[in-house]
């Protein structure tokens, strides 16, 4: 069962349960858990966002 009752559940998406534990797997053979923080993705997450719009800054 998922937190969120609007979420469906991974046996509904086989596909994205299967990239998901790939994924984990992925972090867990590089020891990457310890910079996985929430404000850790969050501060990664404005960074690239930020290198994103860098490219429709001026153009209107």
């Amino acid at each position: 069962m998922t937190d969120r009752p609007d979420q469906p559940e991974a046996t509904e998406w086989p596909e994205l349960a299967e990239f998901q534990r790939e994924f984990r797997k992925f972090v867990a053979e590089r020891d990457w858990e310890q910079f996985h923080s929430p404000k850790n993705l969050a501060m990664a997450l404005a960074g690239e966002a930020g290198e994103l719009l860098e490219h429709f800054q001026w153009l209107s």
